[in-house]
């Protein structure tokens, strides 16, 4: 039975619809630039050093598009039949109206954790390179699928990626992946090594360690690679953060691997530019297709994480 609150199609600011498990929600040109007008005296860099100032985002979301937007996103994210929102705002006039929209809507969600740059959300640009220094700036390869999230301070219920500009960039879909429609996780779920509480983290030898030190204690995550609870299918997979002990290990992870890469129900989304993508962590993976070569390539996405502080009472 899904939990998600009705968005009626005739909803005066918002319209929607469900393709696949994935829903969609179009605002009204309209009420975008109200939102963006009562909200046009704040900065980015208001909103990169003045808390408070996002949640006057959230506060004036609310008020173009009605008190509950914040639960109805929500009941949606947490509706195991979808857990994925894609909203289209349209293309805008500059990047700080993306920042502005991202900003109110997240903290519709929840009060987003930090990003390794220290801040409440991040900006990653793909541009051509034949040696990116990160495997997520990697133009010409596929990024692995994954879901979000290491330490142990690090918990993601959901993520978003918003696009804000694209160059010359034709391939690069999104690939989205959702737990139910895993044809393999029965049988993987099966095997003893998944009966393992793997560690998630770094060594300190990794050159990414002291990036991620400022936001993390670094203490490492502990979990199932996959799990069922109430008949849903879970995930906890992050392939560059896995600390195997074992060889049989390391074999598992290498086979679930290869088993979300050639899934035939994975979707690819091309998303937009403003557009965003809103997943529910636990039962979807995502990763990216590879994009064709150019060296005018010019791609940035706007990301940003969070959790439901009700589901982690550890966290401060």
């Amino acid at each position: 039975m899904s939990l998600a609150l009705p968005m009626a199609a005739c909803h005066p600011v918002l319209r929607e619809e469900r393709v696949g498990r994935i829903r969609h929600i179009r605002p009204t040109s309209e009420a975008v630039q109200a939102f963006l007008q009562r909200t046009a005296a704040i900065t980015t860099d208001d909103l990169r050093r003045i808390p408070y100032k996002r949640f006057i985002c959230a506060r004036e979301m609310q008020a173009v598009f009605g008190e509950d937007i914040g639960n109805r996103l929500r009941a949606i994210i947490d509706d195991y039949e979808t857990g994925c929102i894609a909203l289209h705002f349209a293309e805008q006039e500059n990047q700080k109206d993306y920042v502005r929209i991202a900003t109110g809507i997240s903290h519709l969600l929840s009060k987003p954790i930090p990003e390794p740059s220290g801040g409440y959300f991040g900006i990653t640009t793909v541009v051509h390179d034949d040696a990116p220094a990160l495997k997520i700036l990697d133009p010409y390869r596929t990024f692995s699928m994954h879901t979000d999230g290491v330490f142990a301070d690090n918990p993601v219920d959901w993520l978003m990626m918003m696009k804000l500009e694209e160059e010359n960039a034709a391939g690069g879909e999104s690939r989205l992946l959702h737990m139910a429609d895993f044809d393999d996780f029965g049988r993987l779920h099966r095997l003893e090594e998944n009966g393992t509480v793997f560690p998630f983290g770094l060594d300190e030898k990794d050159r990414r360690y002291d990036i991620f030190s400022k936001v993390s204690s670094m203490e490492k995550g502990r979990s199932r690679i996959l799990d069922e609870r109430n008949g849903r299918r879970r995930i906890k997979f992050v392939d560059q953060f896995i600390l195997p002990a074992t060889i049989a290990e390391a074999t598992f992870i290498e086979t679930v691997q290869a088993a979300l890469e050639s899934c035939p129900a994975i979707i690819e989304d091309p998303l937009p530019v403003g557009s965003m993508l809103i997943l529910n962590n636990a039962v979807w993976v995502h990763g990216r297709a590879p994009f064709a070569r150019n060296t005018g390539l010019r791609r940035s996405l706007l990301r940003q994480y969070g959790f439901f502080p009700d589901r982690h009472p550890e966290m401060p």
